[in-house]
């Protein structure tokens, strides 16, 4: 890259606890790429998560609106978008003022940020004279900003499962395609996204590139009293371990039939679900284990810390990831790197991050997953074999090696 060019990234949607999928795609990569270049700023609400950056290009976004509250507390509390900026490393320039005035006086804390990045954060592009924007999620893609732009795209869900109802619905299915064409460069997760992309959105393939995500090689272990520890908090024995939610992609439902199927073949292991839940689905996916009668065998755990989760891939049996559609499927890649073997669906990305370090099944059906799990939790010998495999494979996924495929897509975009 050239010396001196401007680049702004759009790191906004980083939230304070910094867990959730798009936290550690964006996190991780912003502080491998500092490692490559120091030619941009990060605006971000929790400069704190981007140690790797120079202090002083974390462009701190404190707009003052965020709720005190957890997302395990229900709906976002209305919350006050103020006019000015106070507290942080930026002031708001003239204009973007006037415009902050205009807007609605109490909006939700995720609409405040889809107003910050489509009303304001333009006018510091603008007026701070960056020559490129790199909008790390496809919720950031700017739809009237004249500046080049590289956008991340990590999936589709909204436009393959419209039933899921995703509250910015409007922008990503009637915004966010004509956002995608102009800009100088797409990057997608996976080359399943690619050609999503292609398909759906009439992208050129030759602008599309693909980033995907990286995993830190565990050179350290789980000891033996964290895992008791883990066990005794959530009341635990053997278990198989689910990540991911109940989205409907996720698939949960098919899930738990085949969980009915394992436990009339062994009831050496539970399962426990780990992941953001959405309470009218939860209960129905309740009332299914409830139907089927093994109710003190399913766990239900929610979000958990990093530290936990760590944990709870380290002491399951195995991870069982039945989705119907990913645009790149991190828990596996994160299990196979503390030692966890992996039964996975076929469909989408998944096979491009578990290669062959996994036991496939269909996600449509309930006895094909069932035989999968049986396989690992009956035959030692494959787990041990899935578990070496998984820690070859997991080597071809670095931060460093993402962060080289993002600069050289923003070179692509500069050099337009």
């Amino acid at each position: 890259m050239k010396r001196g060019r401007r680049i702004a990234i759009n790191a906004v949607r980083v939230s304070n606890h910094a867990g959730s999928g798009f936290d550690t795609y964006i996190v991780n990569i912003i502080n491998a790429l500092a490692g490559c270049s120091s030619d941009f700023d990060v605006y971000t609400r929790y400069p704190e998560h981007f140690e790797s950056v120079p202090e002083d290009r974390r462009r701190k976004i404190d707009l003052s609106f965020q709720p005190k509250r957890t997302p395990r507390e229900g709906p976002a509390k209305k919350v006050a978008f103020p006019a000015e900026d106070r507290g942080s490393h930026l002031r708001l320039k003239p204009l973007a003022a006037a415009i902050s005035r205009r807007l609605p006086s109490f909006i939700s804390l995720d609409s405040a940020i889809m107003l910050w990045t489509q009303c304001l954060f333009p006018i510091y592009v603008l007026t701070g004279g960056y020559e490129l924007v790199v909008s790390m999620t496809q919720l950031e893609t700017l739809i009237f900003c004249p500046t080049r732009q590289v956008c991340l795209v990590y999936d589709l869900i909204p436009r393959l499962f419209p039933e899921d109802k995703h509250r910015h619905q409007w922008f990503l299915s009637a915004m966010m395609p004509a956002g995608l064409r102009k800009a100088s460069r797409v990057g997608a997760l996976s080359t399943n996204t690619k050609a999503d992309l292609v398909r759906y959105c009439g992208l050129r393939e030759d602008s599309v590139d693909v980033i995907p995500a990286g995993v830190r090689v565990q050179r350290d272990t789980v000891n033996a009293e964290d895992k008791d520890r883990f066990r005794a908090k959530y009341h635990l024995a053997s278990y198989i371990l689910c990540v991911g939610g109940n989205a409907l992609h996720k698939n949960l439902d098919t899930l738990i039939e085949a969980y009915g199927l394992v436990r009339k073949r062994t009831q050496a292991a539970d399962l426990v679900i780990v992941g953001a839940f959405a309470r009218p689905r939860l209960a129905a996916v309740a009332k299914l284990v409830h139907q089927h009668g093994f109710g003190a065998h399913v766990r239900f755990l929610g979000h958990i810390s990093d530290s936990e989760m760590r944990i709870a891939y380290s002491s399951a049996e195995l991870l069982v990831f039945p989705s119907k559609y990913e645009g790149f499927g991190m828990p596996p890649l994160e299990a196979m790197s503390w030692g966890c073997p992996v039964v996975a669906s076929r469909a989408a990305s998944i096979p491009e991050v578990v290669g062959a370090a996994g036991v496939y099944v269909d996600p449509e059906n309930a006895g094909s997953i069932a035989d999968g799990v049986l396989k690992v939790l009956s035959d030692a010998g494959k787990r041990d074999e899935l578990i070496a495999e998984g820690f070859r494979r997991v080597a071809m996924f670095s931060w460093e090696r993402s962060a080289n495929l993002l600069q050289r897509s923003m070179d692509l975009a500069l050099s337009r």
